[in-house]
């Protein structure tokens, strides 16, 4: 989101989603940080087919759920911010 830690933090503990925060955030956008998380996770399930970890079919299918459970994420609040309760950890 080009933003700090803290400020993230900051955020998060407001009450705000990532949602909400990307939106308030200049030259950033909901889809942008959408695409960028799914780019993440994609390259994250790349490498571990290449390592062996998983299976190709195993990373397929947690493809096929990847954009709805990051549209949850990024449209969840988090209460006590990331590091409390359920948090990004």
């Amino acid at each position: 989101l080009g933003i700090s830690r803290a400020t993230l933090r900051s955020e998060l503990q407001s009450g705000k989603t990532l949602a909400q925060i990307a939106s308030s955030t200049t030259g950033k956008s909901v889809a942008g940080l959408k695409a960028a998380m799914i780019a993440a996770a994609t390259m994250r399930l790349d490498k571990a087919v290449s390592a062996g970890l998983i299976t190709s079919q195993q990373e397929q299918q947690r493809l096929t759920t990847l954009s709805t459970r990051i549209d949850a994420l990024i449209q969840r609040t988090w209460a006590g911010g990331p590091n409390e309760g359920q948090g990004l950890g």
